[in-house]
């Protein structure tokens, strides 16, 4: 009677033990009542009913994970380069039955979902799009990874994008592009200054001549005010003169003076005129000038 008694208590422990599960931190275990789901258990001591009725079929990571990926794309101008892709998920708390079993192979799908949605945004994009869009990418990556993830029981953390890595001769080439586009940039500002020095050389040149145009306006202004005085001044002391001869008369003072400029230089320099400055009236009027300027004198 006692063998039926401890062979009843033997039973009794190891099915009790059946009975009894301890789940560790950040974990969860997903328990089956014969071969379906029944609940799942969080952290902690936990109770569930005895082999064979009730298994517990597996334990869910409940920790950030991630999965590190390379994905290889090509470009609208026929680049081939690889992105180097962090993603970072963990299983929501609440739906661990969908993460337990929507997804046979949670890391090998996750790495799908990233290539197709790179490769749809790389699709219309040159290289050097690519290395300025990277955190356009990671931020479209994941929001397509949340809204494709959520129904399996997944949350996308954080999706990390490096930068593209092309091979040798992609960069070389993409070197040499961009050495070619600035010393285009160069010359074309090099260009832009030397326009606009020789458009500030002809400003100040239509300025100077400008000036110098207006001086001279002033000048024969001047002059021609002058002439216009002795001429009155000329008829108002010698009355009967002709206002011709004065003014070939003042003609005549610049061709002398021309004349006497002349002979100042250098070597013999004979100065031939046929001007008729020196007419009998020029003569007369300058006789009866320097006779006037006599008389004032006299009666000083």
């Amino acid at each position: 009677m006692e063998i039926y008694y401890i062979a009843f208590a033997v039973v009794a422990v190891v099915v009790f033990s059946t009975c009894v599960i301890v789940v560790r931190q950040k974990t969860a275990q997903v328990i089956e009542v014969f071969g379906k789901f029944d609940s799942t258990r969080s952290a902690g001591l936990q109770f569930k009913m005895p082999w064979p009725i009730a298994l517990s079929v597996g334990t869910i990571n409940l920790k950030i994970q991630e999965v590190k990926d390379e994905v290889g794309v090509k470009t609208s101008d026929n680049a081939f380069i690889r992105f180097p892709v962090a993603v970072q998920f963990k299983v929501i708390e609440d739906k661990v039955q969908a993460a337990f079993y929507e997804l046979d192979r949670p890391i090998q799908q996750i790495q799908s979902f990233v290539l197709n949605i790179i490769r749809s945004k790389a699709a219309g994009m040159t290289m050097a799009d690519l290395y300025t869009s990277r955190d356009d990418i990671a931020v479209a990556v994941e929001h397509d990874l949340k809204g494709k993830l959520e129904s399996f029981g997944y949350e996308i953390v954080t999706v990390l994008v490096d930068e593209p890595e092309p091979s040798k001769e992609v960069a070389d080439a993409f070197n040499r592009v961009i050495a070619a586009k600035r010393e285009q940039e160069a010359a074309i500002a090099e260009a832009e200054a030397l326009k606009i020095r020789k458009v500030g050389e002809a400003r100040a040149n239509a300025e100077s001549l400008k000036l110098t145009a207006q001086a001279y306006v002033e000048q024969r202004k001047t002059i021609a005010e002058g002439i216009g005085d002795a001429m009155g001044e000329i008829r108002d002391g010698l009355q009967g003169v002709n206002d011709q001869v004065i003014l070939e008369y003042f003609a005549g003072i610049d061709e002398r003076d021309a004349i006497r400029d002349a002979a100042k230089g250098k070597g013999s320099i004979i100065v031939f005129t046929n001007s008729k400055s020196t007419s009998d009236d020029q003569i007369a009027l300058t006789k009866a000038l320097m006779s006037q300027i006599k008389d004032n004198k006299t009666s000083k």
